[in-house]
This record gives structure tokens, sequence and C-alpha cells, in this order.
């Protein structure tokens, strides 16, 4: 049985190993389970693995009456086939595509910011599928096809029933604090990327209106009226990608109203590049040390992203500044 044992957790383990990430493309979206957490809560594995080996080595015991070193042995393999097997089939779903689909994996920062609001679904079917995976490696690695015979109903009723106790307790840390994914951006996901798509979408909505910008006096009537040039009708596109998802409440982009019912052949002969769309996440945050800011020029401007002349680069800077001062970002939700 040891061989047998040892041969499922050695293959669970080389199966996991061998399927890669599939790009770094687009947003990467992973369900927090009890042996996937975000990086916020990485504790919660260890808790969880504790726990199970101590639980389960237990009741092994107790109602399979087999000798201690066997009993936590059993709960170690059917742990480890657990976490092998489960995240082996996140890493599958991850990578059909290049653009990753919603899975199961580790790393990666909390998503707070989408929480029970965009995520419910994935949250419940990740861990529905867990609690499965979890009950078919406790029951085929740690009391096994001959001991199963002789386990009675209520005993396998009691391990069954404790087990899934602990894993929906281990999920409590994330619904309390919205934690319920965690990932991160791809680099056509990026904050940036979303800004160039924006100056994009003020072009087309500028070429359909009469070569006129939005009459928009903040960010949120904006978006309502480039959500058809977007492509993307949802509030979490107006939000960056890479640091506001880590936070609570998120704060959106800033529109310069300036610049609202503006001609755009008028914009774009500007001497001097000002901010049309810029990211909250700038100087002075804890996150970026220069601005992502989408510019009249049509520019990104960044750190040392943009080959600008340094000039501009600092008149952008401190453009940002004025704008961030006289219209704080709102909160997205």
């Amino acid at each position: 049985m040891r061989r047998r044992t040892n041969s499922t957790v050695l293959c669970c383990a080389c199966l996991s190993a061998a399927c890669g990430d599939a790009a770094a493309h687009g947003m990467t979206y992973f369900a927090s389970t009890p042996v996937s957490p975000p990086n916020e809560f990485i504790w919660v594995l260890f808790l969880y693995s504790a726990a199970f080996v101590a639980m389960n080595g237990y009741l092994l015991i107790r109602h399979i009456h087999i000798p201690e070193a066997q009993a936590f042995g059993r709960a170690i393999a059917a742990g480890l086939a657990f976490i092998l097997s489960f995240l082996f089939a996140g890493n599958i779903v991850y990578a059909m595509t290049t653009a990753p689909l919603p899975s199961v994996g580790i790393s990666g920062h909390a998503q707070f910011a989408l929480g029970w609001r965009h995520m419910w679904h994935l949250f419940i079917a990740a861990n529905t599928a867990g609690l499965l995976f979890m009950t078919v490696s406790l029951l085929c690695v740690g009391v096994g096809r001959k001991r199963l015979r002789e386990l009675g109903k209520m005993a396998l009723l009691k391990l069954i029933a404790f087990n899934i106790a602990l894993y929906l307790a281990c999920l409590f840390p994330y619904a309390v604090t919205n934690g319920l994914t965690h990932g991160w951006a791809g680099s056509y996901s990026s904050c940036g990327k979303r800004l160039i798509r924006m100056k994009e979408a003020l072009g087309s909505y500028a070429r359909d209106h009469n070569d006129r910008l939005p009459e928009a006096r903040n960010m949120d009537e904006l978006r309502e009226k480039l959500d058809p040039y977007v492509g993307f009708h949802s509030d979490i596109y107006f939000v960056c990608s890479e640091y506001g998802l880590r936070e609570r409440h998120p704060r959106q982009f800033v529109w310069n109203t300036r610049f609202s019912g503006a001609r755009l052949s008028e914009v774009e002969k500007l001497e001097k590049p000002e901010p049309l769309i810029v990211c909250p996440y700038f100087s002075g945050d804890r996150y970026h040390k220069e601005p992502w800011a989408v510019s009249t020029t049509g520019a990104l401007y960044a750190a040392g992203r943009e080959k600008a002349p340094e000039e501009d680069k600092a008149h952008m800077r401190e453009k940002v500044a004025e704008l961030l001062e006289a219209q704080p970002a709102g909160c997205a939700w």
C-alpha cells in the first residue's frame, strides 16, 4: 500500500510540474482556496495542511485502528495528492488558451476590489471542485480501497463531514475580506495598455461626434460614453489593473475635464503634452514612482517607458500632479 501511495504522490508531482504558465498576456484570476491562497493569506495553506494531517491521522487511528505512523503517513499522502492534483487540474484550465482562463493557482496579490461583486461565481465553482478533489484524495489515498469497505457508514460520513467543515472554515478569511481571487496583470492588460485603449476610444468617439471629445464632468460620465468604444462594458476596465485591484475601494482613472467637449484636432495641436486620462497610483503613492498618463500627443508617459524629451516628461509630471490635486480620483465602487 505504501508503494502505491508513494507512486500516486510522485505521479501527481510530475504532472503538476509538467504544465507551465500559459502566457503573461492577459489578466490572471486565480480562485482563493485553502491550498491556493493569495500572497496576503499564505498562512492559510500551512494552517490547513497541518490541521488536515492532524485531524485525519487521528480519525484514521480511531476508526480504522491502524498504527499511528501509518495513519499520519496516509494523511500526509492524501493531503499531497489533493494539493498536487487540484493545482495540476487548475494549471490545465489556465493553460488552455494564450489568454489565461480563470482557474486555480498559487501566487499573486489578493484582488480585494473584485470580491463578491465580480468573482463570486469563480470562488464558488473552484471551491466546489476543491471539495470534490479533497474527498476523492482522502478516500482513495488516505483510506484506501480495501479499508474503505471495512469502514462503517457513520464513520465514513463523519470523516467526510469533518473534512468539509475544515475546508469551509479556511475559506472564512477570504469571504470576510473580499479576497476571493488573486493574480496579476499581463503585458496586454497592464494599466498603460488600458490607458492607450481609452485614448483610442476617445479618437473613435470624436470621429463619430464631429471631432468633439465627450462632454463629461467626471470619470463616471466619461465611462458611460466610452463603453461602446472601449469594448468592455465593465467598471473593472476603468481601474488600474496592476494596483487598483489590490484595494477594497479602488480609485478609478481621472479624466481631465479641461478637455470636456473640446475639438480633438485642436487638442492634438498643443505645443506641450497635457494629461487626458491619468492613473491615480503615481508619485507619492506607495506603488508608482512615476505617473501613468495618456497625453494629448497620444504618448504614454511612465517611468522610462516613453522616449520623449526630458523637459516634456518633467512637464507631464507637473501637470499630472496638478490634475490629481484639482480632481482627486473617486472610488470606482
